[in-house]
């Protein structure tokens, strides 16, 4: 996941120790402790850090508050007018006031070193807001009493940031890429699915299967892998509910899959699953949804253990991607095969067999890999259903359900074993 990106604001006209460096050391410690607790990666910017040569501030700062999405500023008071009016620091001012301009209230935070005047007395264009995250600390305190209290600080900082960072999250999960920025995925992704349509697959996965890809627009436009990086994550290849895989690496891919077995009938032995990451950065994964049990016609799927596997599998290779440096705007789609005699089980009922040996779920474009969330694969997972003749499609996004509780409310994915794998 790209780390969010958070511009602090700050002032020297305070002792640094109680204001400037005080607050941005409590943000550095509240930012490590997002990431330890909830995985949330911020990155902390400011003036012109990181900025090579001799760049015009005025221009450089005002271009990273454009850019960034959480806004951060110091509104400490440094000074008093001839009649006795707090005023805060004029360049925090300015820039907190061009934040409001290009920002919102949801992305903007102040502090403040309430020591030095309480936040009562702000300007009217700030006291109408949310008061500062404060703290009380004034100047010639001890070592211990100042670590004490941005200790503290700090902790006050961390569910501020976290609501923050967590509605930037939802932000860019909602924002799809343009169709030329993907279009490079998505012609990498024709690619794939041709590979496949010739038989050119790590191993032979039994039907009925799904089969998912997950590209990137970086494999896309060509980005150059590195080998050691993604033979680091093969444990990641291995779906849920599964505890075996071999692992196979060639000049065209790294794959993992289930030891095949040898099938009654059939030339060539069999898998459940398979994954694979091409030399081009394309993601491709098959795994089998049900089985024919004993001479029995229909083969039984539960639609809503299809579904969770959709969100796994999708989420898995969300995760290779984003471990082997490929997040970014990305396309993923979604297919069954071998489908002819699948009679789809929801709802305290079974459909008709489908009598089709391929269903096309779909294709989403997302903007990232943080952006693989159960709402934005609701195209794929209502098509299960309605593909079933289950009119309302998933289940999960039926009136009753609320959005934070569909993740419990998914199915846990289970391997196909026992009698129903020969």
């Amino acid at each position: 996941m790209r780390p969010i990106h958070l511009f602090y604001s700050w002032q020297s006209d305070r002792d640094g120790k109680i204001c400037g460096n005080f607050i941005r050391i409590a943000l550095e410690a509240a930012i490590q402790a997002l990431k330890d607790e909830h995985a949330i990666e911020i990155r902390l910017d400011s003036d012109t850090a990181d900025v090579p040569g001799t760049p015009p501030v005025s221009e450089t700062i005002l271009r990273k508050i454009r850019e960034c999405e959480i806004f951060v500023g110091d509104v400490t008071f440094v000074g008093q007018t001839a009649n006795g009016k707090q005023l805060p620091n004029p360049n925090v001012m300015i820039e907190f006031g061009y934040a409001r301009g290009v920002l919102t209230d949801q992305q903007i935070l102040s502090a403040m070193n309430t020591a030095f005047g309480p936040a009562e007395d702000l300007p009217f264009d700030l006291a109408h807001l949310r008061h500062p995250t404060s703290y009380s600390l004034e100047e010639g305190v001890s070592d211990r009493t100042r670590r004490e209290r941005r200790s503290a600080f700090a902790k006050k900082l961390v569910p501020r940031l976290k609501a923050m960072a967590e509605k930037v999250l939802e932000v860019r999960a909602a924002v799809k890429p343009r169709p030329d920025v993907i279009a490079s995925a998505r012609a990498l992704l024709t690619s794939v699915m041709q590979m496949n349509g010739r038989g050119e697959t790590p191993a032979i996965v039994a039907g009925p299967k799904l089969i998912m890809q997950l590209i990137t627009t970086a494999a896309g436009d060509g980005a150059i892998l590195v080998p050691a990086r993604v033979n680091g994550v093969r444990s990641k290849f291995l779906p849920a509910a599964y505890r075996e895989s071999w692992p196979d690496t060639n000049m065209r891919e790294w794959s993992d899959f289930d030891p095949p077995q040898s099938v009654q009938g059939k030339p060539n032995p069999e898998a459940r699953w398979y994954m694979r990451v091409l030399r081009s950065g394309a993601l491709d994964a098959a795994i089998m949804i049900g089985a024919r049990i004993d001479d029995d016609k229909d083969i039984l799927v539960d639609a809503a253990q299809l579904e969770a596997r959709i969100v796994e599998m999708a989420e898995r290779m969300g995760r290779v991607a984003e471990a082997i440096g490929l997040d970014g705007p990305l396309v993923i789609h979604a297919s069954l095969e071998g489908t002819e005699d699948v009679r789809l089980m929801g709802r305290q009922r079974a459909s008709r067999p489908l009598r089709m040996p391929f269903v096309d779920l779909g294709t989403i474009d997302l903007p990232s890999v943080s952006a693989i969330t159960i709402e934005n694969l609701r195209p794929l997972l209502d098509t299960v259903w309605l593909t079933g003749g289950f009119g309302d499609g998933s289940p999960l996004f039926s009136d009753s359900v609320r959005d934070g509780d569909r993740k419990n409310m998914l199915a846990a994915p289970e391997a196909i074993s026992g009698r129903a794998w020969r």
